[in-house]
């Protein structure tokens, strides 16, 4: 039961830590108090995890060797994979929401539709290709690790 439950804790550090660092990107980029806030809860959040998870850890001390680690890395490459899955989405959204408003775009004279610099926003497709090797990487270990089993 307390391996279930610090395989969960541990998890849920992982879930947490990335929404954390969501948070402080977009706090960074936008002084937002929406993401400061966030920010602010995922660090309470995350040392609360923390915590507990060490007190079980040093009151169970056989509970680390019962975790299995290839599970373990399973688990937090299809976490890498389908959160950067859901970064280029929203990504790609944003984009094709902005190339259908007419304030990015305009007609020529053959009536085709020609669009602004301004649709394609040079920080998301930085972040679009930035991302992109990280995706493949755990993508294809979740992948084989997954089939293996």
């Amino acid at each position: 039961m307390k391996l279930i439950l610090i395989i969960t804790l541990i998890v849920c550090m992982q879930i947490s830590v990335l929404i954390h660092i969501q948070n402080m990107l977009a706090y960074i980029l936008t002084k937002s108090m929406k993401y400061f806030k966030g920010f602010m809860i995922t660090a309470i959040s995350n040392t609360v995890i923390g915590l507990f998870t060490a007190v079980i850890v040093m009151v169970e001390k056989e509970v680390l060797k019962k975790i299995n680690v290839d599970i373990m890395l399973i688990i937090e490459s299809g976490i890498i994979f389908f959160y950067m899955i859901y970064i280029k989405g929203m990504i790609t959204v944003r984009i094709i929401k902005r190339s259908r408003d007419p304030e990015y775009y305009h007609l020529s004279f053959l009536g085709k539709k020609v669009y602004d610099k301004k649709v394609v926003d040079p920080k998301e497709l930085m972040a679009f290709f930035i991302t992109l090797p990280f995706t493949l990487i755990a993508g294809a270990y979740f992948v084989v690790k997954l089939a293996g089993l």
